[in-house]
């Protein structure tokens, strides 16, 4: 069959508002491996990106001719899907339209409410999406055999909805091939990191090599992968590396794993295999958590290759930190910026401005935290109450603060500001970042750090896209 897999339509402006020209381009991962179990099932597939409009998304449909359309998309996306779902059946009136993702998973029901959709995905669906092509190979499914597909929702004669029994998830990792990256052309080299990666050369490659968070912070929605961290094998990981250095000569990797660092050993033993193996020339970042770095680990980190690890701080307020769910402390924060940096590690801090019993005097101990410790970059993020998560219910927010924009297209934490605390407003936030940004930024010894990379052409090339230069 012909499948076409596509990444909801969303701009850089939608996710990143002003601030679009520091955020990241970063491949649609989930649809890829998808597609790659597809294709290696003998079927003809084809991938659009995000950065695709609507109506390119219809002229690859009028080319391609597919069978199948899924559309993968997160919050801020689905409001898009009305007009996505009119577009393939104006397109393709005869097409089985499908949907996954973020969003579909957490509201299925809804998502079929708009109608022509056939079936929403819910969680992972490397597991189930062959059986339901198989299905589709005798013609537009029915009702009795979706009912067979496990892990989706879809609706029934009647129009009601109908949730199968959940799919499996893929308990081993390594089970799953390497992506085809070449359903995505220009895969290394035209997606890149946000502006505190510029210096990470090209071609680049983005791995996800573990699934699941342990945690429970509030502020996070991404409970659909569960809280078992599932990961790859080391020696996956290494296989994969060094088919991807001598297919297409990468020069380095983002890790997009919640937690990469998380398993002390198996980093260590990791990183001393990156070694033996000479891929630690590879540059690469990744994020961890603040409670298991030390000196000699940040030592080892870097030794491997490794030039920046991020941290989600959240806040220097204990307090707020506390209201969060974080379960670390702000000496615990301190600490592990410190010591990455102590061996030599890039540090990237990402804060939360605005949360649920934020005042003028937490946001002051967040502004002394960050410039009183060697971050290399900083983000500041507007609190905004996720789908999914803790905080999204009203009752658990609305005695802290006021709901402003119930438009979830705005929900980008950059740009849009959906929450405002008691006592305070949209503005004094605002007005908070902007001056915490320069204060940050435009400090003397800040701009000195950022000469040593004045040969590098990656960080050249990602100043003229911060300058609105393509290319």
């Amino acid at each position: 069959m012909r499948i076409m897999l596509c990444d909801m339509p969303v701009s850089q402006e939608s996710k990143f508002g002003k601030m679009k020209r520091f955020g990241s381009s970063s491949p649609p991962i989930n649809i890829l491996l998808l597609g790659t179990i597809l294709r290696r099932a003998g079927h003809e597939v084809m991938l659009t990106l995000e950065k695709c409009s609507i109506q390119e998304v219809a002229q690859e449909i009028r080319s391609f001719d597919p069978h199948i359309v899924g559309v993968s998309f997160m919050t801020i996306g689905s409001v898009h899907l009305p007009d996505f779902a009119a577009m393939v059946k104006r397109t393709a009136p005869n097409v089985i339209l499908i949907t996954g993702g973020y969003h579909s998973s957490l509201y299925p029901e809804q998502v079929l409410t708009v109608g022509g959709v056939t079936a929403v995905f819910i969680g992972e669906g490397e597991r189930n999406i062959l059986d339901f092509v198989t299905l589709c190979e005798s013609g537009t499914p029915t009702p009795e055999g979706l009912a067979e597909i496990p892990g989706i929702c879809f609706q029934d004669a009647s129009g009601q909805a109908v949730h199968t029994r959940p799919a499996h998830v893929v308990s081993d990792l390594d089970d799953l091939p390497f992506p085809d990256f070449e359903l995505i052309p220009g895969y290394f080299k035209d997606f890149y990191g946000s502006i505190n990666r510029h210096y990470l050369g090209n071609p680049q490659a983005l791995f996800l090599t573990s699934r699941g968070c342990p945690f429970s912070c509030r502020f996070c929605g991404r409970k659909i992968l569960g809280q078992q961290v599932r990961s790859n094998s080391s020696e996956y990981v290494l296989a994969l590396i060094a088919h991807c250095k001598a297919t297409y000569g990468i020069q380095s990797i983002i890790y997009a794993d919640e937690f990469f660092t998380m398993n002390r050993k198996k980093t260590l033993a990791f990183c001393d295999e990156l070694a033996r193996r000479e891929l630690s020339k590879i540059h690469w970042s990744c994020s961890g958590r603040v409670d298991n770095i030390d000196y000699e680990f940040a030592r080892v980190l870097r030794q491997s290759g490794c030039h920046q690890i991020a941290y989600g701080a959240e806040s220097g307020s204990q307090a707020i930190l506390e209201m969060l769910g974080k379960k670390v402390t702000v000496e615990q924060n301190a600490k592990a910026v410190v010591e990455a940096a102590r061996a030599g590690l890039q540090t990237y801090g990402s804060f939360i401005i605005g949360s649920p019993g934020e005042t003028v005097d937490t946001l002051e101990e967040t502004r002394r935290f960050i410039l009183d410790n060697p971050f290399s970059f900083i983000g500041l993020l507007f609190f905004t109450p996720y789908p999914g998560s803790y905080f999204f219910e009203e009752q658990r927010y609305l005695q802290f603060g006021t709901i402003v924009d119930h438009d979830i297209s705005h929900y980008n934490c950059f740009d849009g500001l959906p929450f405002v605390p008691h006592g305070m407003s949209a503005q004094h936030l605002l007005d908070f970042r902007a001056k915490l940004y320069r204060d940050f930024f435009l400090r003397g010894s800040r701009i000195a750090k950022e000469f040593k990379y004045i040969l590098n052409p990656n960080s050249w090339r990602a100043l003229f896209r911060l300058c609105g230069f393509k290319g």
